[in-house]
């Protein structure tokens, strides 16, 4: 879960499958991209946040054992 006005650094090598998770999920966005060399890998960090709209929309969350 993610703080309305926080921010989260995702690190993945399957750059494709994560872009695509974004622009499939609503709500977030990527503010930042930065690609880094890793044990001869390069994985690309992403620092995603709400999007404007999202976080001002009001969510009252429900533990999942309460569901």
């Amino acid at each position: 879960m993610l703080h309305p006005k926080g921010r989260a650094v995702l690190l993945t090598e399957d750059k494709r499958l994560f872009q695509q998770a974004v622009r499939e999920t609503s709500g977030i966005r990527v503010v930042k991209e930065v690609q880094v060399t890793s044990g001869g890998l390069h994985p690309t960090a992403y620092t995603i946040e709400h999007t404007q709209k999202s976080r001002r929309t009001k969510r009252h969350w429900m533990p999942l054992s309460q569901a």
